[in-house]
């Protein structure tokens, strides 16, 4: 009878048994026997299996095949490759299912074809050590169940790691991926370090769970990277990394701390992520869209200060995110990524604006109070005009710094034109007038305004003194307070008098009001 596990297995060559369980009466080859059971030496049986992987290159190299050396069930006491000369080039292997029972050495600047660690369990020290996988390596399922390390490893094909359970220290640091890398599932028990690794494919860390801390500082990131519903149970440092594909973090969960420090995103969701501790983005770059969506976070707890205006012209997010988001050292664009993308909807824009004014407001921060207050309340002039299409274009142009004061002049009469109802909106006119009490030389120029008008007004006959009612306009304004010490004997001027009056200290006191603002800026 063949040995039971070479059936399993389905080997090519099954081996003729040495061992016999005399509990199951099952047979077992020497590579398939428990370690204990090989009545071989540690050396002699490693010498048995480099015979059986160097028969299967010489085969290779004779007949230009690629043939597959079959390990898969192995029960290995020790392993190294210092068997074989350097630089050591294997066949494609099969370890699926094999136990390492001992420590697995593979020397530095091994080159491994096709390789398959398929639910492979190493109980001691896994060391892959400058390790080269030319062809695909598969870790799926497998365990390695104390310190693993691929220093500088290079897969130059396809790499999987899925369902992987490292419960030891994993050691990452300066390996190249130039192919996908995929450690979905995986799950990461203790210290993770990839500090200086390159992913020059996608990577995708889906669904993998890091209970010890991560390190993934200065790491290249060519293409997409996915953390969809990753948990990282302690400290997680991306420090100065450089994301240049897309970054989903949808409903992954932050436990400790998490740096995120000069890192540079291009195209990164935050989709329902949860930060219990505390997140620092200070000084990251941010280059494309950023989602922050539904955030799981305490108060202040994403830090993103020191951050670009081109960086947060591209932020996507809400009044609903605005509690757990802390802006400091920022410079911000004139316009926010909402009030762009979402124009029509206004009502979320000033809602967005509102929570960031009463932000600055509780960090007094004033120039951002006076900065979010004007926004607020242009986003409820803009709902005035929202049903006339050309009329926001015009509002726009006014609004734009560069704009020339004669075009300016000109889109506001068109804009009056297009909307007369804006003469009856309080909004309107306190825009126009000051721009909400925060824009101190139109306050100025509009005040310069009413003291001209009466010497402009005074240069010509006045007529309207014919008009009819005249002298009743006269008696009723003796029923005014103050109202008699404004001169002149004709109703009608002295009521044009006093509006005048009441108008130019009214622009008096908004153009004082802005100023105070300018200053306390």
């Amino acid at each position: 009878m063949p040995c039971c596990k070479c059936e399993e297995h389905e080997w090519p060559d099954p081996q003729p048994v040495i061992y016999t369980d005399e509990a199951d009466r099952k047979e077992y080859c020497l590579f398939h026997a428990p370690a204990d059971k090989k009545g071989i030496s540690v050396d002699e049986f490693n010498e048995r299996v480099f015979a059986r992987i160097a028969a299967v290159k010489a085969r290779n190299e004779a007949e230009g095949r690629n043939e597959l050396c079959d390990l898969s069930g192995a029960i290995i006491p020790d392993f190294t490759t210092g068997w074989f000369d350097k630089p050591l080039s294997l066949p494609p292997l099969k370890f699926d299912g094999a136990i390492f029972c001992g420590v697995a050495y593979i020397e530095p600047e091994t080159r491994f074809d096709h390789v398959s660690f398929l639910s492979t369990t190493f109980n001691d020290v896994a060391c892959f050590e400058s390790t080269e996988f030319i062809g695909r390596a598969t870790f799926d399922n497998a365990t390695f169940s104390k310190e693993t390390v691929f220093y500088g490893a290079k897969f130059h094909y396809r790499a999987t790691f899925d369902g992987v359970s490292f419960r030891g220290k994993l050691y990452f640091q300066q390996a190249t991926f130039n192919s996908e890398a995929s450690f979905r599932n995986a799950a990461l028990s203790e210290e993770a370090d990839f500090d200086l690794v390159k992913f020059f494919g996608w990577a995708d860390f889906s669904l993998a769970r890091f209970g010890g801390a991560v390190l993934f500082r200065q790491v290249t990131c060519s293409q997409s990277v996915y953390f969809e519903m990753a948990k990282f149970g302690d400290v997680a440092d991306f420090t100065l990394t450089h994301f240049f594909g897309t970054t989903n973090c949808t409903n992954t969960t932050f436990d400790g701390l998490t740096s995120f420090e000069q890192t540079t995103f291009n195209n990164v969701t935050f989709y329902s992520s949860e930060f219990v501790g505390q997140a620092n983005f200070t000084g990251a770059i941010f280059n494309r869209l950023t989602t922050l969506y539904r955030l799981k976070a305490h108060t202040n707890a994403l830090l993103l200060h020191s951050l670009s205006a081109s960086s947060l012209s591209i932020f996507d997010f809400t009044s609903m995110e605005t509690e757990c988001l802390s802006f400091k050292g920022c410079n911000w664009p004139e316009r926010l990524l909402p009030e762009v993308i979402y124009g029509p909807d206004h009502k979320a824009c000033e809602e967005l604006y509102r929570s960031l004014k009463q932000k600055a407001a509780s960090e007094h921060d004033q120039p951002m109070v006076s900065k979010w207050h004007y926004r607020e309340k242009l986003m409820g002039l803009k709902m005035l005009i929202v049903g006339i299409p050309q009329a926001m274009p015009l509002l726009d142009e006014i609004e734009e710094k560069t704009t020339p004061a004669w075009r300016k002049v000109q889109a506001a009469a068109q804009l009056l034109r297009l909307a007369p109802g804006l003469l009856l909106s309080l909004n309107f006119w306190y825009w126009a007038v000051s721009g909400y009490g925060e824009r101190e030389k139109r306050a100025g120029v509009f005040l310069a305004f009413l003291a001209v008008l009466p010497f402009v007004l005074n240069a010509f006959p006045h007529p309207i003194e014919s008009f009819w009612f005249s002298t009743q306009v006269n008696d009723a304004l003796s029923h005014f307070p103050f109202a008699k010490d404004i001169p002149g004997q004709g109703g009608w001027l002295r009521l044009g008098k006093g509006i005048s009056q009441l108008l130019i200290t009214l622009q008096a006191t908004i153009f004082a009001f802005a100023l105070r603002n300018r200053f306390r800026r």
